[in-house]
Protein backbone atom coordinates (compact mmCIF):
# COMPACT_ATOMS: atom_id res chain seq x y z
CA UNK A 1 0.00 0.00 0.00
CA UNK A 2 2.80 2.37 0.97
CA UNK A 3 4.65 1.49 -2.24
CA UNK A 4 1.51 2.21 -4.26
CA UNK A 5 1.09 5.62 -2.62
CA UNK A 6 4.78 6.37 -3.19
CA UNK A 7 4.46 5.50 -6.88
CA UNK A 8 1.39 7.69 -7.24
CA UNK A 9 3.22 10.53 -5.50
CA UNK A 10 6.20 10.19 -7.83
CA UNK A 11 3.94 10.11 -10.88
CA UNK A 12 2.12 13.25 -9.68
CA UNK A 13 5.44 15.03 -9.11
CA UNK A 14 6.70 14.10 -12.58
CA UNK A 15 3.45 15.29 -14.19
CA UNK A 16 3.67 18.59 -12.31
CA UNK A 17 7.24 19.11 -13.47
CA UNK A 18 6.23 18.39 -17.06
CA UNK A 19 3.38 20.91 -16.86
CA UNK A 20 5.64 23.61 -15.37
CA UNK A 21 8.33 22.96 -17.98
CA UNK A 22 5.74 23.15 -20.76
CA UNK A 23 4.39 26.46 -19.45
CA UNK A 24 7.88 27.93 -19.20
CA UNK A 25 8.65 27.04 -22.82
CA UNK A 26 5.66 29.10 -23.95
CA UNK A 27 6.73 32.23 -22.07
CA UNK A 28 7.97 35.03 -24.31
CA UNK A 29 11.75 35.20 -24.04
CA UNK A 30 12.91 38.28 -22.13
CA UNK A 31 14.76 39.70 -25.14
CA UNK A 32 11.62 39.83 -27.32
CA UNK A 33 10.47 43.42 -27.28
CA UNK A 34 6.73 43.77 -26.52
CA UNK A 35 6.39 46.91 -28.67
CA UNK A 36 8.41 45.91 -31.69
CA UNK A 37 8.57 48.79 -34.21
CA UNK A 38 11.79 48.96 -36.20
CA UNK A 39 13.12 49.87 -39.62
CA UNK A 40 13.39 46.86 -41.93
CA UNK A 41 15.86 46.34 -44.77
CA UNK A 42 15.30 43.32 -47.02
CA UNK A 43 16.48 41.85 -50.30
CA UNK A 44 16.38 38.63 -52.28
CA UNK A 45 20.19 38.72 -52.26
CA UNK A 46 22.77 39.13 -49.52
CA UNK A 47 23.67 42.70 -48.57
CA UNK A 48 25.46 44.72 -45.93
CA UNK A 49 24.88 48.10 -44.29
CA UNK A 50 27.55 50.33 -42.84
CA UNK A 51 26.14 52.84 -40.36
CA UNK A 52 28.46 55.78 -39.65
CA UNK A 53 28.95 57.08 -36.14
CA UNK A 54 27.02 60.31 -36.63
CA UNK A 55 23.92 59.88 -34.47
CA UNK A 56 23.40 62.11 -31.45
CA UNK A 57 20.91 62.38 -28.61
CA UNK A 58 20.59 61.92 -24.88
CA UNK A 59 23.45 60.59 -22.75
CA UNK A 60 21.91 57.13 -22.94
CA UNK A 61 20.98 57.18 -26.62
CA UNK A 62 21.72 54.05 -28.61
CA UNK A 63 21.17 52.42 -31.98
CA UNK A 64 20.51 48.69 -32.16
CA UNK A 65 20.39 46.16 -34.98
CA UNK A 66 19.12 42.61 -35.42
CA UNK A 67 18.82 39.93 -38.05
CA UNK A 68 15.75 38.26 -36.52
CA UNK A 69 13.96 40.96 -34.39
CA UNK A 70 14.55 38.79 -31.30
CA UNK A 71 18.20 39.32 -30.47
CA UNK A 72 19.52 42.88 -30.65
CA UNK A 73 23.08 44.25 -30.64
CA UNK A 74 24.10 47.83 -29.99
CA UNK A 75 25.76 49.73 -32.82
CA UNK A 76 28.37 51.96 -31.22
CA UNK A 77 29.23 55.37 -32.64
CA UNK A 78 32.88 54.35 -32.60
CA UNK A 79 32.37 51.32 -34.88
CA UNK A 80 32.85 51.63 -38.64
CA UNK A 81 32.32 48.14 -40.05
CA UNK A 82 29.53 46.81 -42.23
CA UNK A 83 26.71 44.72 -40.77
CA UNK A 84 25.72 41.65 -42.78
CA UNK A 85 22.08 40.72 -43.37
CA UNK A 86 20.96 37.18 -42.51
CA UNK A 87 18.91 34.79 -44.61
CA UNK A 88 15.45 34.08 -43.24
CA UNK A 89 13.26 31.00 -43.66
CA UNK A 90 11.47 32.71 -46.57
CA UNK A 91 14.74 32.78 -48.49
CA UNK A 92 15.19 36.56 -48.23
CA UNK A 93 17.84 38.50 -46.35
CA UNK A 94 16.97 40.92 -43.53
CA UNK A 95 18.44 43.58 -41.26
CA UNK A 96 16.49 45.56 -38.66
CA UNK A 97 17.35 48.79 -36.84
CA UNK A 98 15.84 50.72 -33.94
CA UNK A 99 16.96 53.61 -31.76
CA UNK A 100 16.49 54.96 -28.25
CA UNK A 101 16.87 58.60 -27.23
CA UNK A 102 18.36 59.72 -30.57
CA UNK A 103 17.53 63.21 -31.86
CA UNK A 104 19.79 63.44 -34.92
CA UNK A 105 20.78 60.58 -37.21
CA UNK A 106 22.84 62.27 -39.88
CA UNK A 107 24.29 65.64 -40.76
CA UNK A 108 27.32 64.89 -42.93
CA UNK A 109 27.15 64.09 -46.65
CA UNK A 110 30.40 62.16 -46.42
CA UNK A 111 29.11 59.89 -43.64
CA UNK A 112 25.78 58.58 -44.89
CA UNK A 113 24.60 54.98 -44.50
CA UNK A 114 26.21 52.73 -47.11
CA UNK A 115 24.18 49.83 -48.53
CA UNK A 116 26.15 47.22 -50.46
CA UNK A 117 24.06 44.82 -52.53
CA UNK A 118 21.18 44.97 -54.99
CA UNK A 119 17.47 45.76 -54.81
CA UNK A 120 17.36 46.53 -51.09
CA UNK A 121 13.97 47.60 -49.73
CA UNK A 122 13.57 49.82 -46.70
CA UNK A 123 10.17 49.66 -44.98
CA UNK A 124 8.65 50.96 -41.77
CA UNK A 125 8.71 54.37 -40.10
CA UNK A 126 12.08 56.12 -40.09
CA UNK A 127 11.20 57.64 -36.70
CA UNK A 128 11.92 54.25 -35.11
CA UNK A 129 15.61 55.04 -35.62
CA UNK A 130 15.17 57.87 -33.11
CA UNK A 131 13.06 56.25 -30.40
CA UNK A 132 11.19 53.07 -31.23
CA UNK A 133 9.20 52.95 -27.99
CA UNK A 134 7.78 56.42 -28.56
CA UNK A 135 6.69 55.38 -32.06
CA UNK A 136 5.28 52.10 -30.74
CA UNK A 137 3.14 54.05 -28.30
CA UNK A 138 1.76 56.25 -31.08
CA UNK A 139 4.00 59.25 -30.49
CA UNK A 140 6.63 61.16 -32.46
CA UNK A 141 10.21 61.49 -31.16
CA UNK A 142 11.68 65.03 -31.26
CA UNK A 143 14.07 65.84 -34.10
CA UNK A 144 16.90 68.33 -34.24
CA UNK A 145 17.69 70.39 -37.34
CA UNK A 146 19.42 68.31 -40.05
CA UNK A 147 18.14 65.17 -38.27
CA UNK A 148 18.05 62.83 -41.28
CA UNK A 149 19.95 64.95 -43.80
CA UNK A 150 22.00 62.80 -46.22
CA UNK A 151 21.14 59.61 -44.29
CA UNK A 152 20.60 57.36 -47.34
CA UNK A 153 21.99 59.58 -50.10
CA UNK A 154 23.92 58.11 -53.02
CA UNK A 155 22.87 54.51 -52.40
CA UNK A 156 22.40 52.69 -55.70
CA UNK A 157 21.20 49.54 -53.91
CA UNK A 158 18.12 51.19 -52.38
CA UNK A 159 14.87 50.65 -54.34
CA UNK A 160 12.21 51.60 -51.77
CA UNK A 161 11.91 54.25 -49.08
CA UNK A 162 10.31 54.18 -45.62
CA UNK A 163 7.60 56.44 -44.23
CA UNK A 164 8.96 59.73 -42.88
CA UNK A 165 6.37 59.80 -40.15
CA UNK A 166 7.15 63.02 -38.27
CA UNK A 167 4.34 65.58 -38.15
CA UNK A 168 6.46 68.29 -36.51
CA UNK A 169 9.48 69.04 -38.68
CA UNK A 170 12.71 70.99 -38.19
CA UNK A 171 14.87 73.01 -40.56
CA UNK A 172 16.77 70.86 -43.08
CA UNK A 173 15.53 67.70 -41.32
CA UNK A 174 15.30 65.55 -44.49
CA UNK A 175 17.68 67.47 -46.75
CA UNK A 176 19.11 65.19 -49.48
CA UNK A 177 18.00 62.09 -47.58
CA UNK A 178 17.53 60.11 -50.84
CA UNK A 179 19.52 62.34 -53.21
CA UNK A 180 21.31 60.38 -55.97
CA UNK A 181 19.55 57.09 -55.12
CA UNK A 182 19.31 56.32 -58.83
CA UNK A 183 17.41 53.02 -58.43
CA UNK A 184 14.83 54.28 -55.92
CA UNK A 185 11.38 53.67 -57.41
CA UNK A 186 8.98 52.61 -54.64
CA UNK A 187 7.51 55.14 -52.20
CA UNK A 188 4.96 54.23 -49.50
CA UNK A 189 1.50 55.76 -49.13
CA UNK A 190 1.32 58.69 -46.71
CA UNK A 191 5.08 58.96 -46.86
CA UNK A 192 5.18 62.65 -45.88
CA UNK A 193 2.27 63.31 -43.49
CA UNK A 194 3.40 66.71 -42.14
CA UNK A 195 0.95 69.55 -42.82
CA UNK A 196 3.21 72.41 -41.74
CA UNK A 197 6.72 72.56 -43.18
CA UNK A 198 9.97 74.17 -42.02
CA UNK A 199 12.77 75.92 -43.90
CA UNK A 200 14.45 73.63 -46.43
CA UNK A 201 13.01 70.54 -44.72
CA UNK A 202 12.69 68.54 -47.97
CA UNK A 203 15.25 70.32 -50.15
CA UNK A 204 16.95 67.99 -52.68
CA UNK A 205 15.13 65.03 -51.12
CA UNK A 206 14.74 63.02 -54.35
CA UNK A 207 17.13 64.94 -56.58
CA UNK A 208 18.65 62.67 -59.26
CA UNK A 209 16.42 59.72 -58.36
CA UNK A 210 16.28 58.78 -62.03
CA UNK A 211 14.13 55.63 -61.60
CA UNK A 212 11.33 57.39 -59.73
CA UNK A 213 8.20 57.37 -61.93
CA UNK A 214 5.47 58.32 -59.44
CA UNK A 215 5.70 60.65 -56.46
CA UNK A 216 3.41 60.31 -53.46
CA UNK A 217 0.99 62.90 -52.09
CA UNK A 218 2.40 66.14 -50.68
CA UNK A 219 -0.39 67.16 -48.28
CA UNK A 220 1.27 70.19 -46.68
CA UNK A 221 -0.85 73.34 -46.66
CA UNK A 222 1.61 75.63 -44.86
CA UNK A 223 4.94 76.07 -46.62
CA UNK A 224 8.29 77.56 -45.58
CA UNK A 225 11.27 79.08 -47.37
CA UNK A 226 12.95 76.54 -49.63
CA UNK A 227 10.86 73.66 -48.28
CA UNK A 228 10.44 71.85 -51.63
CA UNK A 229 13.36 73.46 -53.47
CA UNK A 230 15.15 71.07 -55.85
CA UNK A 231 13.17 68.15 -54.39
CA UNK A 232 12.63 66.37 -57.75
CA UNK A 233 15.40 68.00 -59.79
CA UNK A 234 16.57 65.66 -62.59
CA UNK A 235 14.07 62.90 -61.78
CA UNK A 236 14.10 61.95 -65.44
CA UNK A 237 11.49 59.16 -65.18
CA UNK A 238 8.88 61.22 -63.30
CA UNK A 239 5.75 61.67 -65.44
CA UNK A 240 3.19 63.22 -63.07
CA UNK A 241 3.84 65.71 -60.29
CA UNK A 242 2.08 65.35 -56.94
CA UNK A 243 -0.74 67.84 -56.36
CA UNK A 244 0.52 71.00 -54.67
CA UNK A 245 -2.31 72.13 -52.40
CA UNK A 246 -0.85 75.11 -50.55
CA UNK A 247 -2.52 78.41 -51.48
CA UNK A 248 0.25 80.71 -50.28
CA UNK A 249 3.78 80.31 -51.57
CA UNK A 250 6.92 81.22 -49.61
CA UNK A 251 10.32 82.43 -50.78
CA UNK A 252 12.08 79.80 -52.94
CA UNK A 253 9.60 77.13 -51.76
CA UNK A 254 9.33 75.46 -55.20
CA UNK A 255 12.63 76.67 -56.65
CA UNK A 256 13.83 74.31 -59.40
CA UNK A 257 11.47 71.71 -57.97
CA UNK A 258 10.95 69.88 -61.29
CA UNK A 259 13.92 71.18 -63.25
CA UNK A 260 15.15 68.69 -65.88
CA UNK A 261 12.28 66.27 -65.26
CA UNK A 262 12.15 65.70 -69.00
CA UNK A 263 9.25 63.20 -68.91
CA UNK A 264 7.01 65.33 -66.70
CA UNK A 265 3.76 66.23 -68.49
CA UNK A 266 1.15 66.73 -65.77
CA UNK A 267 1.05 69.19 -62.85
CA UNK A 268 -1.54 70.59 -60.45
CA UNK A 269 -0.79 73.65 -58.32
CA UNK A 270 -3.61 75.33 -56.41
CA UNK A 271 -1.65 78.36 -55.16
CA UNK A 272 -3.39 81.73 -55.36
CA UNK A 273 -0.75 83.90 -53.67
CA UNK A 274 2.31 83.86 -55.94
CA UNK A 275 4.03 86.97 -54.58
CA UNK A 276 6.85 85.30 -52.64
CA UNK A 277 10.43 85.86 -53.80
CA UNK A 278 11.70 83.31 -56.36
CA UNK A 279 9.09 80.81 -55.19
CA UNK A 280 8.96 79.02 -58.55
CA UNK A 281 12.31 80.05 -59.98
CA UNK A 282 13.09 77.74 -62.95
CA UNK A 283 10.80 75.11 -61.48
CA UNK A 284 9.66 73.72 -64.84
CA UNK A 285 12.82 74.28 -66.85
CA UNK A 286 13.53 71.19 -68.95
CA UNK A 287 10.17 69.43 -68.50
CA UNK A 288 8.38 67.74 -71.42
CA UNK A 289 7.39 70.14 -74.20
CA UNK A 290 3.68 69.22 -74.12
CA UNK A 291 1.60 68.65 -71.03
CA UNK A 292 -1.29 69.78 -68.83
CA UNK A 293 -1.18 72.29 -65.98
CA UNK A 294 -4.15 72.51 -63.60
CA UNK A 295 -4.45 75.65 -61.50
CA UNK A 296 -6.82 77.75 -59.41
CA UNK A 297 -9.01 79.96 -61.61
CA UNK A 298 -8.02 83.11 -59.74
CA UNK A 299 -4.26 82.61 -60.09
CA UNK A 300 -2.29 84.41 -62.79
CA UNK A 301 0.81 82.49 -63.84
CA UNK A 302 3.50 83.55 -66.33
CA UNK A 303 4.00 81.24 -69.32
CA UNK A 304 7.69 80.44 -68.91
CA UNK A 305 10.11 78.32 -66.89
CA UNK A 306 9.07 80.17 -63.74
CA UNK A 307 5.38 79.45 -64.20
CA UNK A 308 3.50 77.31 -66.73
CA UNK A 309 5.44 75.75 -69.63
CA UNK A 310 4.73 77.73 -72.79
CA UNK A 311 3.11 74.93 -74.82
CA UNK A 312 1.16 73.20 -72.07
CA UNK A 313 -2.63 73.11 -71.88
CA UNK A 314 -4.11 74.95 -68.89
CA UNK A 315 -7.10 73.72 -66.87
CA UNK A 316 -8.78 75.99 -64.32
CA UNK A 317 -10.58 74.65 -61.25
Amino acid sequence: MKKSKLCLSLIATILLLLIVTSCKSEVTPPDVDPIGPYLTFSSDESFTINVPGTFKGSDNCKLEYSTDTLHWSERKNTVDTAIEAAKNTDGKYYLYFKGTGITSMGYNSFKHWVLSGNNVRCTGNIETLLDYKTVGNGGHPPMKSYCFSYTFSNNKALISAPVLGATTLTEYCYMEIFCDCSNLKELPDNMLPADTLEKYCYTYMFSNCTSLITARELPASTLASGCYSYVFTSCTALTTAPELKAQRLEDTCYKQMFKNCNQLSSMTCLATDLTALASTDAWVEGVKADGTFTKATSSDWPRDINGIPANWTVNNI
